[in-house]
């Protein structure tokens, strides 16, 4: 029996003490709470807070990446700055050079403005007012570039492309990549340009809509109906502007007593014969008939090198490109410190490659511009084109000089690859 007996000290600790009731009170209190449901809405409250606050967090990370999904950021300036209207006086001896956040750059040679029209991101449009702008895009397929130009709308996504537009002319030109040319000039509406290829782009002619006449005009028509009618000569544009004087008034024409004639000498242009003396007015040759008036290209020598550009745009518009002629050759010998006066040559070496196929004399117009310090750009076109014609008028050993003097003056030009390329096919 004395083994099955208690050891004293758990014999102590089951003696029997009296519990503290009020601790108890607290602990059965506190699980009839939790089991009656007291604590559900404070936890409900918990959870909703904490669901909400994940939630909100969720959002913003959705919006965030999606944010980023849609496209690209706006475009800016390379010290973060609005793209404002790029402009480059026609004075200025060398281009505009602009380089953008996304890595594009834009040069604008001197004589250019492009507005920037639209700048959303995954979108960037502009409008190229006159001038040529060369265009590095670097964006890729992220953004697309579209540039207007007049009717025509260049469609640029990674790629380097040069745009001319002057009055209702538009010429592109790729260096790599690819473009997508759009506009009704264009063949089919559009046509896809490669590297190495180029695209001229000839709009209507102003000359074709009908302008309806002022009310002096239309009162000297009324006179003029009722006038007896006489010989009509043939219309100014039938005649080539630089023709001689005599084949013009030779023609017959109706006398027009009200208006004063102009004096020959006023109108004679450098390089033409002299005029012949002009019979008395009180007894003119019955043969002769009355002196005609002057001929357009003996405009007055007071038009600025601008004018005389505009008239020539507008004659090769019109379909008579070797009318510009005269008008271009008038910008060099009126105005040869004129900055315009190499581009006015290096415009007429064009006319008579790319409209007359007369690939001669256009290396002659091409070698004049070059020694009438144009700017370096525009330099290096006229370097190309001037191989190019030289080639096309089977003068290789002057070509392959020109190519040299090139490579010496511009050691990374930018034809250097396109020249060896002439020169290796011929």
């Amino acid at each position: 029996m004395d083994r099955h007996r208690v050891p004293l000290p758990l014999k102590k600790v089951l003696r029997d003490t009296s519990p503290d009731e009020l601790a108890l009170q607290r602990m059965w209190t506190s699980v009839r709470r939790r089991s009656s449901g007291a604590e559900r809405p404070r936890r409900l409250v918990r959870v909703t807070v904490m669901a909400a606050a994940a939630a909100v967090l969720l959002g913003f990370g959705l919006g965030r990446w999606g944010g980023r999904s849609s496209g690209p950021d706006p475009l800016y300036l390379a010290d973060r700055t609005v793209i404002p209207v790029l402009e480059q006086p026609g004075q200025a001896q060398a281009p505009l050079v602009v380089q953008v956040t996304d890595g594009s750059r834009i040069s604008l040679d001197p004589g250019t403005r492009l507005e920037p029209l639209d700048n959303s991101g995954p979108l960037f449009r502009a409008r190229l007012r006159h001038g040529r702008a060369r265009l590095d895009v670097r964006s890729g397929d992220a953004r697309r570039w579209i540039i207007e130009a007049g009717g025509v709308s260049v469609e640029i996504t990674g790629s380097k492309v040069a745009i001319y537009h002057a009055e209702r002319r538009c010429e592109v030109e790729v260096y790599e990549g690819a473009v997508m040319v759009r506009g009704p000039g264009v063949t089919g509406g559009a046509q896809r340009l490669g590297a190495g290829q180029a695209l001229n782009v000839e709009e209507a002619p102003a000359s074709a809509q009908a302008v309806p006449a002022s009310p002096a005009q239309a009162r000297h028509t009324s006179q003029a109906s009722q006038a007896p009618q006489a010989p009509q000569a043939p219309p100014p544009s039938a005649l080539p502007l630089n023709a001689p004087q005599a084949s013009r008034s030779a023609a017959p024409k109706a006398p027009q007593p009200s208006r004063p004639v102009p004096s020959t000498a006023d109108s004679q242009h450098p390089g033409d014969p002299p005029p012949l003396p002009s019979p008395a007015p009180t007894t003119p040759a019955p043969s002769a008939g009355p002196p005609a008036a002057p001929a357009p290209s003996n405009a007055p020598p007071s038009l600025s090198a601008e004018d005389l550009i505009a008239l020539a745009d507008m004659a090769r518009q019109s379909g008579r490109p070797r009318e510009a002629l005269p008008l271009l050759d008038r910008v060099v010998s009126e105005h040869p410190h004129d900055p315009r006066a190499a581009l006015a040559a290096f415009t007429r070496g064009r006319i008579e490659f790319d409209d007359l196929a007369e690939p001669a004399h256009a290396a002659t117009s091409f070698r004049q511009a070059l020694t009438l310090a144009p700017p370096q750009a525009l330099a290096e076109d006229i370097y190309a084109r001037l191989i190019e014609a030289l080639l096309r008028a089977d003068q290789r050993p002057a070509a392959e000089a020109v190519a040299a003097e090139y490579r010496a003056r511009f050691p990374a030009g930018r034809y250097r690859e396109r020249m060896q390329q002439w020169l290796d096919a011929r």
